[in-house]
């Protein structure tokens, strides 16, 4: 995903509060009850992992990568 900033007090606030911090820790947790838990569960996929990939002066990327099983491709 490209994730744009409004302007450069966007960035900066960004670049303080890591809202993808939260989302990667949600998104790449591993526990009982989480995203990997299911479709490891479900033999869909073995892996994920989530988080920015680059970031550049006025928009950052954010990837999602699912290493899938034969079942889940």
């Amino acid at each position: 995903w490209v994730i744009p900033f409004q302007n450069d007090a966007s960035r900066r606030q960004s670049l303080l509060d890591k809202p993808d911090f939260y989302v990667s820790h949600l998104l790449g947790h591993e526990g009982d009850g989480s995203l990997l838990a299911y479709l490891k569960r479900e033999d869909l996929a073995n892996a994920l992992g989530a988080g920015y990939t680059s970031e550049m002066g006025d928009f950052s990327l954010y990837e999602i990568a699912v290493d899938l099983t034969e079942r889940g491709e």
